[in-house]
């Protein structure tokens, strides 16, 4: 008898052992443990890594692939589905985001890129040697038969991971703002990154889609911010906008026209002044002449020959002061491609530079380019937003500054 229960009570410990080290283990996966690297603090949300650019290089709907989203640097994300939202998530926090920033998770935009490359060379900004973030796969749709919030709070459809799920907005918002900023952040810029991603995830659950967003555990300050404003969105002519962001720009803004080719009210060049003094504005990439050839011939099938320092000549500029049309080897084009600063950095090196501002350079058998800025150059700067911050602005000045003609509310 005493055996019989002696191994019934070993049996239950076991179970509740494995329950429990099934639980850790999935808290874990979804970083619930995780501290706060502080990355974003270091280096730009398209720094880290170029999907995203929502965000950072995420085109608006009605333009080529919007919703699109750069893998940030860092630990993939890992889906939350099946785990539930209350223990995975700070119940407290708020709403999720394309992402942008510090790490963590594949986020829009910033599919960022404007024709997606489905995947980033190993040369990257200042280190050749070390890979460059690879562009994320897009969202799909959210599911119809998604379950209603039991806590009557509002619900967002996002995709973590590869997966699509509907969450409390509370929840998310807090873990992509942790991402796109981390806690180095003032607090009006965090406030003012929860409302875009907010807007912007609640922008493409109207077109009934889901936007990839990153997702780290966020610490008390970020869940604060965010709890102060988990309610507001901006708004154009009474609608929530497409708020698209990027990590820093040279000076001002682009426009959408500028990025995208289509004029979008809300996304006009607009100043930035102070985002020259932040960490990873400014950087350098570099080829050796062989192996510039080599890539453009990959690329756009043009045979580059005479003195290398002719090869790229730019013709024209955008609005933002960005690289505008230029011409490679003396043409214009390729294909049915007009030659760009934004094909160059996209299509020809695969992101493999930080923003379509720059300078080309030859010296000896090896080119540089200098660039200015992080990401497409659209919407609210996240460094820009920070140090407006410092200098006394708030979240709503801050989101209406940067896009122009709308309300925060």
């Amino acid at each position: 008898m005493f055996k019989r229960h002696l191994i019934a009570v070993i049996s239950l410990l076991c179970a509740a052992g494995l329950c429990f080290g099934t639980a850790t283990i999935a808290l874990a996966k979804v970083g619930i443990s995780g501290g706060d690297p502080g990355i974003a603090a270091t280096q730009p949300s398209d720094y880290i890594r170029e999907l995203g650019d929502a965000m950072p290089d995420i085109p608006p709907s009605m333009l080529d692939n919007p919703d699109q989203g750069m893998s940030s640097a860092g630990e993939e994300s890992t889906p939350l589905s099946g785990i539930s939202s209350t223990v995975c998530l700070s119940s407290s926090s708020p709403s999720s985001a394309p992402g942008s920033s510090s790490a963590g998770s594949s986020a829009p935009a910033s599919s960022s890129q404007g024709g997606s490359p489905s995947a980033v060379s190993s040369k990257t900004p200042g280190n050749s040697s070390s890979k460059a973030p690879a562009a994320s796969s897009k969202p799909s749709a959210p599911s119809s038969s998604s379950k209603p919030s039991t806590s009557g709070g509002e619900m967002l459809e996002v995709t973590i991971g590869g997966t699509v799920q509907r969450l409390p907005a509370a929840d998310v918002l807090s873990r992509v703002v942790m991402n796109e900023m981390s806690s180095s952040f003032e607090t009006e810029a965090l406030k003012a990154q929860a409302v875009a991603a907010h807007t912007y995830i609640k922008y493409y659950n109207k077109l009934g889609k889901a936007p990839s967003v990153g997702s780290r555990t966020p610490t008390a300050k970020v869940i604060n911010a965010v709890k102060a404003v988990q309610d507001k969105m901006v708004y154009y002519n009474g609608s929530p906008i497409n708020a698209v962001y990027c990590a820093s720009v040279a000076g001002r803004t682009n426009s959408a026209a500028d990025v995208w080719g289509g004029s979008i009210p809300y996304l006009v060049s607009v100043e930035s002044p102070y985002d020259s003094g932040t960490p990873g504005w400014k950087g350098k990439t570099t080829y050796s002449v062989s192996e510039f050839q080599s890539l453009v011939k990959q690329k756009t099938g043009i045979a580059l020959t005479g003195d290398p320092a002719g090869w790229v000549k730019v013709t024209s500029r955008t609005s933002g002061g960005y690289v505008g049309n230029i011409t490679l080897g003396g043409k214009t084009s390729f294909g049915s491609t007009r030659l760009t600063g934004r094909v160059m950095r996209e299509t020809i090196t695969g992101f493999q530079l930080r923003s379509a501002k720059f300078d080309y350079a030859v010296s000896g058998e090896t080119i540089t380019f200098t660039t200015y800025g992080y990401g497409h150059g659209a919407g609210m700067s996240q460094h820009g937003a920070n140090e407006y911050a410092k200098r006394g602005w708030t979240y709503d000045k801050i989101l209406t500054h940067y896009y122009t003609g709308t309300v925060v509310k």
